[in-house]
């Protein structure tokens, strides 16, 4: 590893941020990979919202979205008002959805904020619920729209 070191300390700062960040990228998939696999023994939904929420925040790097689509911010009012509106609890939701009851909570409180990729999929749901379902089950292509 001081070989490695060595080696890094000698290229331009530049380089050295490029591959230092490459290396970071790496780890975290890895780590995520590991952590995927361990929720998939606790519950399929949670990897499947895991998986839902990373397919979303690829697109938006990949596609540089972020730039063109407004991002939509949501009250703590407005989350519990998506989620009474298709569940009575906390808990259903998190069964529907894979969201965990905790961090809705905490989003419906103001006590911690949902993400860029989170309020995206919030909107989803709100706007369509039983395509999420449908994606997270895999029975996709089946719309309430379309008899």
């Amino acid at each position: 590893m001081t070989d490695f070191s060595g080696k890094l300390a000698n290229l331009p700062q530049e380089e050295r941020s490029t591959i230092l960040a490459d290396m970071v990228e790496k780890m975290a998939r890895e780590r995520a990979m590991e952590i995927a696999g361990r929720l998939l023994d606790i519950h399929p939904a949670l990897v499947e919202n895991y998986f839902v929420k990373a397919r979303l925040r690829a697109a938006l790097e990949d596609h540089d979205l972020r730039e063109d689509v407004a991002i939509p911010d949501l009250s703590p009012d407005d989350i519990r008002g998506i989620r009474k509106a298709i569940s009575r609890s906390l808990k259903d939701f998190q069964s529907k959805f894979g969201i965990p009851a905790r961090t809705m909570e905490g989003w419906e409180q103001g006590r911690r904020k949902p993400d860029a990729v989170a309020l995206i999929l919030l909107r989803i749901i709100e706007a369509d619920p039983s395509a999420v379902r449908n994606a997270l089950t895999g029975r996709m292509g089946t719309s309430p729209i379309v008899r």
